[in-house]
Parts: structure tokens; C-alpha cells; sequence
């Protein structure tokens, strides 16, 4: 779905009275949707009555509270940070029947893609249009370079001294502006 699409849908969603159930992998949709969570971890369904950043947060604060515990040689009990509503997710093990525990919280953030409402599309969209804004202020800054080296070889301007000089700043400037827009072409590139 394209951001104005998803922007139209939230919107929606936002106004409508009544209850939606919706599955989504898209923590910011989730994040601006939700206020409160089904959650399927390790075989049991989870009832959050809260939304994404409040359960991310209590995630948090239990994962640092085991770490602490562990630290600690006191390894407590896990236990799920959501009210287990009592519905199995599928259990592929006859053996096991039941509800299966609920597992320490995720570890915690440990870079810019794992941020709530991070969004890997949106970022690489983001990213082309900085590069063709780039590639766009590269080109002009080329003809605007071209330009000047093209007057530098008219002869009203080599036999005046001060309008050559005054030209040369003006392509050296502009060759440096240049130069850096190529490293930040580059640079963003990658």
C-alpha cells in the first residue's frame, strides 16, 4: 500500500466508532491504531489492554528486570507481561498439550531499524529521493560550472582582467560546491 493509501486508511480507522481487528507487521500503523493488543507468542494468545509503545515499554522493563535477576543469581520465574485469555495457538506437539509459557521479552533496541515505527520501505524510499535530489542539484551544478568555463574562453572576457578574475572565484566556488554534493551523492549512496 502506497503512503497515501496508508495514511487514508489510518484515518478511517481513526474515526470509526466500533471495534476493528486487524493484523499488520508494520509497527507504526500499529502503534497509531491500536489501543489494545492480541498478541500470539510461543503457543499462547496474550490480551494486552494497551497499545504498542505502553507493551514495547513493559517488554522492556521486564527484559531489564530478568537481566537485573540474573545479574543478581536470582533467575525469577518468567512470566507473561499480558493476560493469558486462555486461547492455545495452534500446538503442532500432541505430547505438549496446553498452553505453552511465555518466553523472556526481546532484547532491546539495539539499532535505528529495530525503532518503533520503523519502516525499511519508507527509509529506502527516503533514501532514493535524497539521492535523486542530489543527482538533480549535481546536474545543475555541472551546467552552472560549464557555463562559466564556457565564458572563460571569450576573448571580451580573457583580455579583462577583473571579470576574468571575478569569473574564476566564481567557478572554483562552484567547483567546490560541486565536488561536495558528489562525496554526499556517495555518501548516501551506500
Amino acid at each position: 500500500m502506497d503512503i497515501v493509501g496508508k495514511e487514508s486508511l489510518e484515518a478511517m480507522l481513526k474515526a470509526y466508532p466500533g471495534s476493528v481487528l486487524f493484523v499488520s507487521h508494520d509497527r507504526y500503523f500499529v502503534k497509531e491504531i491500536a489501543d489494545s493488543l492480541l498478541v500470539f507468542e510461543n503457543g499462547t494468545v496474550n490480551f494486552y489492554p494497551y497499545g504498542y509503545e505502553q507493551y514495547w515499554e513493559k517488554l522492556q522493563a521486564d527484559e531489564k528486570e530478568r537481566q537485573d535477576q540474573l545479574a543478581d543469581g536470582k533467575p525469577g520465574k518468567l512470566q507473561p507481561v499480558g493476560k493469558n485469555i486462555g486461547v492455545p495457538a495452534k500446538n503442532n506437539n500432541p505430547e505438549k498439550a496446553g498452553d505453552v509459557p511465555v518466553a523472556a521479552a526481546p532484547e532491546p533496541l539495539k539499532n535505528a531499524a529495530d525503532r518503533k515505527g520503523y519502516n525499511p520501505g519508507k527509509e529506502e524510499a527516503k533514501r532514493k529521493r535524497r539521492l535523486e535530489r542530489l543527482e538533480m542539484l549535481i546536474a545543475q551544478k555541472e551546467e552552472e560550472l560549464a557555463a562559466y568555463q564556457a565564458q572563460l574562453k571569450e576573448p571580451s572576457i580573457q583580455s579583462d582582467y577583473e571579470k576574468l578574475m571575478e569569473l574564476e572565484a566564481l567557478c572554483a566556488a562552484a567547483d567546490e560546491q560541486l565536488e561536495a554534493l558528489m562525496m554526499e551523492w556517495e555518501e548516501s549512496g551506500r
